[in-house]
């Protein structure tokens, strides 16, 4: 996947501590297909090449939506970096980071530098940049939080995660 215009970058984050260790947590975001039970906006999670760097899979969201996934770094019980995009360039970056605590406890972040110009590039550049803000990061911080939240709800109660159940997003799913 090919990043085209990396300057124009908004970044959005949100993380969670879940109780479990950052083995355990390891395990469960590297699961080949996981993404079908822990993420709330998930329909299917297809799997093309696994595990490690150089993975691939896609995502497909209740929306009809299907994004592909370039895994570029594994590290292991640390985290890893991603290319996602529609086609064969990455409409953002995102990082899975892993921090133990105590043994007991650990914490998912995860960070999306997303590429504004791709994503938005049908719109002229002023544009771009009050459709990013205004509206984009938001919805992609609402976003986030649900996927942290699926996560941490799967890990704590061994319980899959249904459709929207942190909430509805418009850009990734229907009510």
């Amino acid at each position: 996947m090919i990043v085209r215009n990396p300057q124009n970058v908004l970044e959005v984050e949100n993380s969670t501590d879940i109780k479990a260790s950052s083995k355990v947590l390891w395990t469960v975001i590297t699961t080949a297909g996981i993404l079908e039970y822990c993420h709330p906006f998930c329909k299917k999670n297809d799997v093309k090449v696994w595990p490690g760097e150089g993975s691939e899979d896609s995502i497909e969201y209740f929306n009809g939506r299907i994004l592909k996934r370039e895994f570029t770094r594994w590290r292991a019980e640390k985290g890893y970096t991603l290319l996602i995009g529609e086609d064969d360039y990455a409409s953002a970056k995102v990082n899975w980071t892993i921090r133990d605590y105590n043994g007991t406890t650990s914490s998912l972040t995860i960070n999306i530098d997303l590429y504004i110009d791709e994503s938005l590039g049908h719109y002229s550049k002023f544009i771009r940049r009050i459709i990013g803000r205004l509206y984009l990061v938001p919805k992609m911080r609402a976003y986030l939080k649900s996927v942290v939240l699926g996560f941490k709800h799967y890990v704590e109660t061994d319980q899959n995660v249904t459709k929207n159940q942190f909430g509805y997003n418009a850009l990734f799913s229907t009510r």
